[in-house]
């Protein structure tokens, strides 16, 4: 019990490890952790976050299918622009050159050539996706043009509107090339429309834009399995 107590019996002395009178600079307590959140954000305060994202994508309608996104359905609308471009390229050639031979050449072979390009964009979409279930630049993407109620191919009615929705205003837009000012409206009223449709695409979890909603269709992508 010696040197348990300090002389004048107040309580217990001092420890061997306890620092002395004359250690300077002994460590301080270590502060009690943070209960704050990030940067110094209370945990009760909600951050938003940095950027926009679309939202998640929901499971595909079968085993091995999801729902095609934005991105590669765009593609697959070029390629068949490209394609498009090319078959009427050949045909408005025949057109000029034949109203150059009588000596016509004008507005009428110019209207001649956008009504062949209505047409044509017309039969190559509803064609292909009622009787193979994808144009041609889907098929190069892996890419099937379907009815969401039950996987089947488009009727000619679903498939008649989706291109009225879809291709149907830039190939109308060619018949704007009378007058200036009215083919620059036309030309902004379809580009504010596909930013539209764009927009719509993007934002729904089935990747359906206003086009395929009102229609009934869906677009989808075989995976590996």
């Amino acid at each position: 019990m010696t040197g348990s107590m300090d002389p004048a019996g107040q309580g217990p002395g001092p420890h061997a490890d306890d620092p002395g009178p004359g250690q300077a600079g002994a460590r301080p307590a270590a502060p009690p952790p943070s209960s704050w959140g990030q940067a110094g954000v209370p945990p009760s305060v909600s951050v938003p976050p940095s950027s926009w994202s679309p939202p998640p994508v929901e499971a595909g309608p079968a085993a091995g299918i999801v729902y095609a996104g934005f991105g590669v359905r765009l593609v697959a609308y070029i390629i068949d622009g490209i394609l498009l471009g090319i078959v009427g390229g050949i045909l408005a050639a025949f057109v000029v050159g034949a109203s150059f031979t009588t000596g016509s050449v004008g507005f009428g072979a110019l209207g001649i050539v956008a009504i062949i390009d209505l047409i044509l964009s017309a039969a190559y979409f509803i064609y292909t996706w009622t009787r193979m279930r994808a144009s041609p630049g889907d098929r190069l993407l892996g890419l099937m043009v379907l009815n969401a109620a039950d996987g089947a191919p488009l009727t000619t009615n679903q498939a008649t509107l989706r291109w009225l929705l879809l291709a149907g205003p830039g190939a109308l837009a060619n018949l704007g090339t009378y007058g200036v000012g009215v083919g620059a409206l036309i030309s902004l009223l379809v580009l504010i429309w596909y930013v539209y449709l764009a927009w719509s695409t993007a934002t729904d979890s089935r990747r359906q834009g206003f086009h395929d909603k009102y229609v009934g269709s869906v677009v989808v992508k075989a995976t590996l399995m």
